[in-house]
């Protein structure tokens, strides 16, 4: 007999309830699949023929992180964490190890745990985006900034999953950009000036909104407080050229599979940025 042994959350910054979770029941339509050892997202859904995104919002009506961790647990009986703790992995001790794969998808076959479908450039990056152990690390005060990253996290995993349809195994360019960043060139500077107004505000509001200040040294052209460029939904942006944020975050996907998520006013070149090892200022500052 097999014993159901209660397995606690994950923590309330990695697994969340959803507001309205969806049914314990089996789902029309699909056909039941047994997890084990070695499993992980892009291996059963490579197999099934369909995407991760599609698979794990087949099964749960939702690709947001911390409600698919709830899912895991509660519905799937995950029991088994990620290196890093932060996630729920796949293991043949789950209880009762269940997920359900679309009649439309195709029938899966039999593999043996070494024949593991290898992980393709879409793979890393779609593991980077929802993997926030780089991010907690890098980026100053994560836990306050998340909820902002998550609209921008949404639209890259799109992406990457139009790609996989599409037949691309990695990205078409050398890095891409999600949010309404400014990408400068030589002779180019944006930085941050107290003025007066400001410094008032600032000492009788607590607001440390100071302004912005665009110079192109070739044109001599100054602005103040320039206009956010468009929303860029995954636009290629030259790598020899220098990212700076506003008053919104943005992030940018590598085809490397590296994943980078600027906060705020900050800055970095993206060259550099990519490796994440670069020493200061050459990787990223504030402004």
């Amino acid at each position: 007999m097999v014993m159901n042994i209660k397995v606690a959350p994950l923590g309330p910054a990695n697994e969340r309830k959803p507001s309205m979770p969806i049914q314990k029941n089996a789902l029309p339509n699909s056909t039941s699949y047994r997890v084990k050892d070695g499993d992980n997202w892009q291996t059963i859904a490579a197999k099934a023929g369909v995407t991760p995104s599609d698979l794990i919002k087949f099964n749960f009506r939702t690709v947001v992180p911390e409600e698919v961790n709830w899912y895991l647990r509660e519905y799937v009986g995950c029991n088994v964490k990620t290196p890093d703790g932060r996630n729920w992995r796949f293991s043949s001790s789950a209880n009762p190890g269940i997920l359900y794969i679309p009649n439309s998808a195709v029938r899966m076959p039999e593999v043996k745990p070494s024949a593991a479908v290898p992980e393709s450039g879409l793979d890393i990056l779609r593991r980077n985006l929802l993997d926030e152990s780089t991010a907690i690390k890098k980026v100053p005060l994560w836990a306050l900034h998340k909820s902002s990253f998550m609209p921008l996290t949404q639209m890259a995993l799109k992406h990457i999953d139009n790609l996989a349809e599409t037949k691309h195994t990695k990205l078409p360019f050398r890095v891409i950009l999600f949010g309404r960043a400014f990408v400068l060139g030589d002779g180019e500077l944006l930085y941050r000036f107290p003025t007066y107004t400001s410094t008032a505000k600032r000492i009788f509001t607590g607001n440390d909104e100071h302004p912005l200040f665009y110079t192109n040294k070739t044109t001599g052209e100054k602005t103040e407080g320039p206009k956010l460029p468009e929303m860029r939904y995954g636009k290629p942006v030259d790598k020899n050229k220098t990212v700076y944020t506003a008053r919104l975050p943005a992030m940018l996907l590598y085809d490397s599979g590296a994943v980078v998520r600027l906060v705020p006013y900050q800055q970095g070149f993206i060259f550099y940025l990519e490796s994440g090892s670069a020493p200061d200022p050459w990787s990223v500052w504030n402004m």
